[in-house]
């Protein structure tokens, strides 16, 4: 159903791409910030001095 809808109007196909992308990189961002700050928390922890987490 889903297809056919989108085959009957083009242009919604493109718009909901873009928002597809748009939403893989705020995603992506996420995923980016988890990780620094989970490498920040283990430098913290292992007792690495300030300049080592900056």
């Amino acid at each position: 159903m889903i297809t056919r809808l989108l085959s009957l109007s083009p242009p919604v196909r493109r718009r909901l791409a873009g928002l597809v992308g748009l939403l893989l990189a705020i995603t992506a961002t996420y995923v980016g910030q988890g990780v620094l700050i989970a490498q920040s928390l283990a430098r913290i922890f292992s007792g690495q001095p300030v300049a080592a987490i900056i």
